[in-house]
């Protein structure tokens, strides 16, 4: 029957607005499973029974459920608890289209009136032009199920002689006031029933319930009431999909099955324009687990399968993933750039710009996941991505390079060599460095040359020249000049150590050589230089460095020659160890 819109007499709190988008949400898929399976199929009475449990649960706390009708959208106290962008086959829009503006369900509302009222609206959802679902409602006239139409709609309607009225109840007005209540037969085994049911809900005998309730110490009450949680939280969505992939693995008509792939890449994307990521991926990985279930029994199947995918990732509108990918619109970061891994490369620039802009720490050390995986898995891709990125995020994605340092990786990362910002410089040499393959190693010995000290210093200490006798002879020539003097202690440390590191003979002549030298005006910096040769030579391993050390200990200048006598000493000290 209709009727004028009501207030809203229940209570608007979070639990209650939770409620009701999760009645809103099964109400939504049993009439999604309504249209996809015969009436008596298993999964539609599973999802029917499941809503109504839900919905007489609900009456009976709160009083009744109304909603209010938008053209996209279903409404509960001025706020959206259910939404469809800019989709015509939505139930908001079919109800709004047809004239409905709000809808109430009433305490008392039957399993048998909310299964007549659903299979009205399925078999509405697939309606000829010209038909409306109002004029069916108004025939059946429900009585525990209001609907508030336009102004004027229904009145048009039978004007027009479109709508029959119901015939007109006849009342024995004598009857009225007589303070009896006649009840047929059915009234009657109705009270009973009801009279039975709140005897077996409401015992007189409340003693094992409070005595049961007495033993419950503070934990044992946390527990029930996270398990409690818990079964609230339970997504209607993913119950949904878990129930659709169930049937996909059992469906083996390839009509129907494709009829079904082609109801869920509708339904995703309704999920994504909501930002429902979590379920999103849910469903994308539950169609990559039942691929590669069907691979060998049913390859037809498992190739449809790889096509939905394909299809939703490559058609899927990327203002609307740019739209959603921002904190203020999903709740979990981790869902979020799942999500995105599974578009690669064409969203790439969404998901940088998002761990760009990524304030807390729980999003950055989400995005740094996200982009581990692209390096991984589209390297080519995030590497010429990132030379046209902040430094940090640079930075990051080098050192990621790093992490899986393979040859392919290090190629990528030659690329920064040439950045003008010495800090991506700096990063990449110290990647390069912590690598033991040839090819890092040789890139190394390019940062010797780098105009910033702080990157020729990190490129000395990787440097490891025992393979590479060009760049030892170099490295020789630039310790023979006189300008290496005017380099820092630490730098002409580094060049030291790693000319002694790679225990070549000509290496040992230019340090004995350093160790030996004297100079009238040479001063401090020549001291220092001298005993950094000193430490040169204490790492190399042939005997030619024992030698050198020995005649070292032996020069005038105390310092330098207790340097190589201390030298000696550890020399031997290890040898008898080993």
């Amino acid at each position: 029957m209709a009727q004028k819109q009501t207030s809203f007499l229940v209570p608007v709190d979070g639990e209650t607005i939770r409620q009701i988008k999760d009645i809103i949400g099964r109400f939504v898929h049993t009439i999604a499973a309504m249209r996809l399976y015969p009436f008596g199929h298993i999964n539609v009475t599973k999802f029917r029974d499941n809503l109504y449990q839900r919905l007489s649960s609900f009456l009976e706390e709160q009083g009744e459920f109304e909603i209010e009708i938008k053209e996209n959208a279903f409404f509960f106290a001025g706020g959206s608890v259910f939404q469809e962008e800019s989709d015509i086959k939505s139930l908001p829009y079919m109800y709004y289209s047809d004239g409905m503006r709000a809808l109430t369900f009433i305490p008392g509302l039957t399993r048998e009136e909310l299964f007549d009222f659903l299979e009205i609206t399925a078999n509405f959802a697939e309606r000829s032009e010209g038909e409306d679902i109002i004029e069916e409602l108004w025939e059946r006239d429900f009585e525990f199920i209001r609907y508030d139409a336009a102004d004027g709609f229904l009145e048009a309607k039978v004007a027009a002689g479109m709508i029959n009225r119901p015939n007109e109840l006849q009342v024995d007005r004598s009857l009225l006031f007589s303070g009896q209540i006649q009840l047929d037969t059915e009234d009657q085994g109705a009270a009973h029933a009801r009279s039975v049911e709140i005897s077996r809900t409401n015992p007189k005998d409340t003693s094992g319930l409070t005595e049961f309730f007495g033993s419950i110490d503070r934990s044992d009450e946390s527990s029930l009431e996270s398990i409690v949680t818990a079964e609230h939280d339970v997504s209607v969505d993913k119950e949904f999909i878990e129930t659709i992939f169930e049937i996909l693995y059992l469906e083996d008509r390839m009509d129907s099955f494709l009829e079904i792939l082609s109801y869920l890449k509708s339904y995703v994307q309704r999920l994504i324009k909501r930002a429902d990521v979590g379920n999103a991926v849910f469903l994308l990985n539950s169609i990559s687990d039942l691929r590669k279930a069907l691979l060998s029994s049913a390859p037809a199947r498992a190739e449809a399968l790889f096509e939905t995918v394909r299809q939703i990732t490559q058609d899927t509108d990327l203002k609307v993933i740019q739209e959603i990918a921002r904190p203020e619109r999903v709740e979990d970061p981790r869902a979020l750039f799942e999500f995105l891994v599974w578009f690669g490369p064409r969203v790439l620039s969404i998901g940088t710009d998002t761990v760009e802009t990524a304030a807390d720490a729980h999003w950055r050390e989400a995005g740094v996941e996200y982009l581990r995986v692209m390096v991984r898995d589209f390297l080519p891709e995030t590497a010429a991505m990132a030379q046209n990125r902040k430094p940090e995020l640079t930075k990051t994605l080098i050192f990621l390079m790093g992490e899986r340092g393979d040859k392919k990786a290090i190629l990528q990362l030659a690329a920064f060599a040439q950045s003008e910002n010495p800090e991506i410089r700096l990063e990449t040499v110290q990647t390069l460095g912590a690598l033991s393959h040839d090819l890092a190693r040789k890139l190394t010995l390019e940062f010797l040359q780098d105009p910033d000290e702080r990157i020729r210093i990190e490129a000395a200490q990787a440097a490891r020249l025992e393979t590479d006798e060009n760049t030892l002879a170099q490295m020789i020539q630039i310790v023979s000049r006189k300008a290496f003097l005017a380099r820092s202690s630490v730098e002409r440390g580094a060049i030291l150590l790693a000319i002694g590191r790679s225990n070549a003979a000509a290496a040992v002549d230019i340090l004995k050589i350093l160790v030996r030298k004297k100079r009238l005006f040479g001063g401090e910096r020549l001291r220092e230089t001298r005993l950094l040769a000193v430490s040169g030579l204490a790492v190399m391993k042939i005997p030619e460095a024992r030698e050198a050390l020995a005649a070292g200990a032996e020069v005038s200048n105390q310092a330098v020659a207790t340097a190589c006598a201390q030298a000696l000493k550890r020399r031997g000290e290890r040898r008898k160890a080993e």
